[in-house]
């Protein structure tokens, strides 16, 4: 019985299809899937030029089920096997062996097929090969495509990450140029903070200008290394620091200088004025030491 029908495509070639329907519970069944069909003859006809599609046959028959995959089949008895030509999307059954079988018949069928249908799958498989060939050519051809444009893609990538990575630097070293200017803002402001604090402290601490005719009072002309000059009172008692604490309330950058009184340099600052030799009044020199 010869049946053709409509179905999924299977395989876009000629081939030669073994449909194997079987019943895990059936003795024949499992004689057929453990022993006939593993046989090496049947196995290496199999092999050769067929595909093998198997499965459990439904308890209630295959009418309806097979119609869903788009075959039908004369099923009688379990294990069933139906030898289909497929060409392209159709499926046309030749030869079906039902129930017992053994090894030999199973094999007699094959050949038959094999007999009957090997010059139109060698004609076919020629045509095959040409149209592979073409096939191949074609795809050759899209692999290179598609291989310029990974390339291309690739360039396009490097290019992009490069340049996002010289921005991502740039944004980098602006923002640490930024943390630096803030930091130095920062110090600046908390030197100028402690100055002020200190320049505050030291006002504080300065004694007040005695009277003029205070017999205990020093009167001092100081002058700085810019030429700047600052008369100032103090008592007599009064330490040489004090005097340089008067200068840098003042504004007067008395970092690495000395006092000096006619050449001499007046070092002992914890000595006081009438100590030094500055009372009633002196010039007093400011200088920087080298």
């Amino acid at each position: 019985t010869t049946t053709t029908t409509t179905t999924t495509s299977l395989h876009t070639m000629i081939r030669l299809l073994v449909i194997l329907l079987h019943n895990p519970d059936s003795e024949n069944s499992q004689m057929v899937l453990t022993q006939i069909l593993t046989s090496p003859l049947v196995m290496e006809t199999l092999n050769s030029r067929f595909i093998v599609w198997h499965r459990p046959a439904p308890p209630e028959g295959v009418d309806g089920w097979m119609e869903s995959a788009s075959a039908t089949i004369l099923l009688k008895q379990i294990p069933y096997i139906g030898i289909c030509v497929c060409n392209g999307s159709q499926v046309n059954v030749i030869d079906i062996i039902q129930g017992e079988f053994d090894i030999d018949e199973l094999a007699s069928h094959l050949f038959h097929a094999l007999d009957t249908w090997s010059p139109h799958l060698d004609q076919q498989l020629a045509r095959v090969v040409d149209d592979n060939h073409a096939e191949r050519v074609r795809q050759e051809q899209d692999v290179e495509y598609e291989e310029a444009l990974r390339m291309e893609e690739e360039r396009h990538q490097l290019e992009q990450l490069e340049a996002e990575r010289s921005q991502r630097a740039a944004e980098e070293e602006a923002r640490k140029l930024k943390l630096a200017q803030e930091q130095e803002e920062h110090r600046i402001k908390t030197e100028q903070e402690t100055k002020q604090r200190l320049v505050e402290a030291k006002r504080l601490s300065l004694p007040a200008e005695p009277a003029i005719q205070d017999p205990t009072t020093t009167s001092l002309q100081i002058r700085t290394p810019d030429g700047k000059r600052f008369p100032r009172r103090f008592p007599q008692s009064t330490p040489l620091q004090t005097v340089l604490d008067f200068l840098f309330v003042e504004g007067v950058d008395v970092t690495g200088c000395i006092l000096v009184f006619q050449r001499q340099k007046l070092e002992n600052l914890s000595a006081t004025l009438l100590e030094a030799g500055l009372h009633p009044n002196a010039v007093v020199m400011l200088e920087r030491q080298s």
